[in-house]
């Protein structure tokens, strides 16, 4: 394993050093020519006469333009190469600080020097700023606030009520997937929260209904993005509408309401619609394709060789059937999760201003508006009625 990393490290190094050569290459060949017009002025000083305040003023502008940054085919390789580590070695983070990495690489001035330059700049120039920044760290806390909240109900024994409600009604692998894609529309003011959410608490029921990892992320992450951006109040809405105001700002002949922008723009959202169109399609069809197929096939035989059971799911059925284990209510789950919904959906009106509707939520600080509601949803843990109440899991 070691000696594999060394060889990936290799591997990398010589490639940045390789980019920056094409950089410097493609720079060489590439560059804009020398200014004509400069020529042509100093030609026409000797055979014209011009007057002192005009080449005062040409000598002004030239030196107070600011430079504009060299467009260059390798300013897409960063995030080409993010995409590429986290699909090959499943290290997200990893791959993430090494497309960083590559792009503070491109943006200095490359060499064999700039490689280990641009690894110390990784950090200090572009890490820190970017955690500093308010909006980024407030999509961090939430993302800790959402994490804990998920903790508590799951100790507490709510999850697996939940667990147990729903597989009174869902039997089938066909209905585990339609749950899993309905729960995708509840959950629908925030993707992030969708994701955590609906993902963390079908996960065991898509285990015991042999529905496979890769079925269930699909279902999960095609329901959450798409419906933030289609539903009419969620945080991705007050984004939208921030860079729809701004754009505006810039066109003065142009005086829409950023929401009602918004609301005609809804048609043409092609991908959020047919999205949500195949994600329903396959899960009342059941069927799989590609890499899901493949999982699927894999799934079906490791009930026979416990060595393809990679995520331990008959195992974790086999345990999770003991009568020993105890559950909640699952009010224990619920109550939270609609004090998170409630709460970000108040925070929204609280936080913005306007006597529209689309002129609040245009306004509104959707992070602050999340901040709260994943603040409170732990509270009703301590002030659900069924609080210490526990019945043990039926038998699957």
């Amino acid at each position: 394993m070691l000696t594999q990393r060394i060889r990936i490290g290799a591997w990398f190094v010589m490639g940045m050093l390789l980019i920056g050569s094409l950089q410097s290459i493609s720079a060489m060949f590439f560059s804009a020519a020398p200014d004509s017009s400069v020529a042509m002025a100093d030609t026409s000083v000797a055979n014209a006469s011009t007057s002192v305040a005009d080449s005062t003023a040409q000598l002004t502008t030239a030196e107070t333009a600011p430079a504009k940054a060299p467009i260059s085919w390798t300013s897409i390789l960063p995030p080409v190469v993010a995409i590429a580590l986290a699909l090959i070695f499943r290290q997200v983070l990893v791959a993430l600080f090494i497309s960083i990495w590559l792009g503070a690489f491109l943006a200095g001035n490359g060499g064999a020097m700039g490689i280990f330059t641009s690894f110390f700049s990784t950090i200090n120039q572009y890490i820190v700023p970017a955690a500093a920044d308010e909006d980024h760290m407030s999509i961090i806390m939430f993302s800790l606030l959402i994490g804990g909240m998920i903790g508590i109900i799951s100790v507490n024994g709510g999850t697996r009520g939940i667990i147990d409600l729903m597989l009174r009604f869902v039997k089938t692998r066909i209905q585990g997937m339609v749950m899993t894609s309905l729960l995708g529309f509840i959950i629908f003011f925030d993707d992030y929260a969708n994701t955590m959410i609906v993902g963390n608490t079908m996960r065991p029921i898509a285990d015991k209904l042999k529905i496979t990892r890769a079925k269930l992320a699909y279902l999960v992450d095609s329901t959450a993005a798409p419906v933030a951006t289609v539903a009419l109040v969620s945080t991705w809405i007050g984004a939208m509408v921030a860079f729809i105001a701004d754009a505006e700002a810039k066109m003065p002949d142009f005086n829409m309401a950023p929401y009602l922008v918004f609301l005609e723009s809804l048609p043409y959202n092609f991908y959020a619609f047919l999205t949500i169109y195949f994600v329903l399609l396959i899960a009342f069809t059941g069927r799989d394709f590609g890499p899901m197929l493949r999982s699927r096939i894999t799934l079906l035989k490791a009930e026979h060789d416990p060595a393809l059971d990679k995520y331990k799911i008959y195992q974790d059925v086999a345990d999770e059937s003991k009568p020993s284990q105890k559950v909640s209510h699952w009010i224990n789950a619920a109550l939270p999760i609609l004090v998170l919904v409630v709460t970000t959906i108040a925070g929204l009106f609280i936080t913005g201003e306007g006597e529209s509707l689309s002129d609040i939520i245009g306004s509104a600080n959707s992070y602050s508006a999340l901040l709260w509601g994943s603040l409170l949803s732990p509270l009703p843990d301590y002030l659900s009625p069924a609080k210490g109440k526990a019945y043990r899991i039926s038998s699957v």
